[in-house]
């Protein structure tokens, strides 16, 4: 029982250790203009020799709300547009495609506050 014990604890704390919308080691990259007030911030973070990176975006109004929305590599990005009061996220790859091409991976919507 103890081992679980301790193995429940070491679980817990990576996992709290593993936010998504934490940027530190992220550098700012561009804001993106949606709407009126309504903008994704991206940023960028490389993993040098080891190659690639992830960019994670954020919905803001720049002043009070930062949400975050999700996270590409560098094999995908994610378009964002505005459909009523929601922010539609489509999520795109060029893994293991030629010439080009893209295919959607997902389609998610965020209500803007």
């Amino acid at each position: 029982m103890k081992k679980f014990a301790i193995l429940l604890l070491v679980v817990s704390a990576f996992m709290a250790s593993c936010k998504n919308d934490d940027i530190e080691g992220f550098e700012y990259l561009d804001t993106e203009t949606l709407a009126k007030n309504v903008y994704v911030e991206k940023y960028y973070k490389s993993y040098g020799v080891y190659g690639g990176g992830t960019q994670k975006y954020f919905f803001t109004d720049s002043i009070n709300v930062k949400i975050y929305l999700g996270n590409s590599d560098d094999k995908e990005y994610i378009n964002f547009t505005i459909e009523g009061d929601e922010i539609k996220a489509e999520k795109y790859t060029r893994r293991n495609l030629r010439n080009g091409e893209v295919s959607l991976i997902s389609i998610e919507y965020y209500k803007i506050p």
